[in-house]
């Protein structure tokens, strides 16, 4: 498969319409799953929210008495839960060559996304397939959409 052949932004597909639950995601601590639903968080989009209205990851963290950088684990894979398309395989993946977020996504052009993850998987192999053009393309203009979305008008 060779790589992207433009930057552009490619297909477009709408961020998922309900959260995805955070049971969910990869390795939640079974302490810190119990107090987030104490307070009623149980889905990403809950969690994202939770973050914004504490102020920051720290803030919400020494609330919920769990170490800051856990918790930011968990944030960073529920903002990256809201990208179409990209499931756990994926993320992990894309964790591995560095990117955690959708900030950071946003911020990646296709070509050069495409061969550090088709290198990365190659030599790790952590998914049957590196992510295709069209799909990483996707990622990125869902990624850029949350960002301007997140933009303070």
């Amino acid at each position: 498969m060779s790589p992207p052949d433009s930057d552009d932004a490619g297909a477009r597909r709408e961020p998922r319409s309900e959260s995805l639950p955070i049971c969910k995601l990869r390795m939640v601590p079974p302490l810190l799953r119990r107090r987030l639903t104490r307070l009623g968080i149980t889905r990403c989009d809950q969690l994202l929210e939770a973050v914004r209205r504490a102020g920051s990851v720290a803030t919400l963290a020494a609330r919920l008495d769990v170490a800051a950088d856990v918790l930011r684990n968990l944030v960073d894979q529920a903002d990256l839960s809201r990208i179409v398309g990209l499931g756990n395989g994926f993320a992990r993946l894309l964790e591995g060559v560095g990117i955690r977020t959708s900030r950071e996504l946003a911020r990646t052009r296709p070509r050069e996304l495409w061969r550090r993850l088709d290198h990365h998987n190659r030599r790790e192999r952590i998914c049957r397939r590196t992510p295709n053009p069209d799909e990483l393309r996707s990622w990125i203009a869902q990624a850029r959409r949350l960002q301007m979305a997140a933009i303070p008008s």
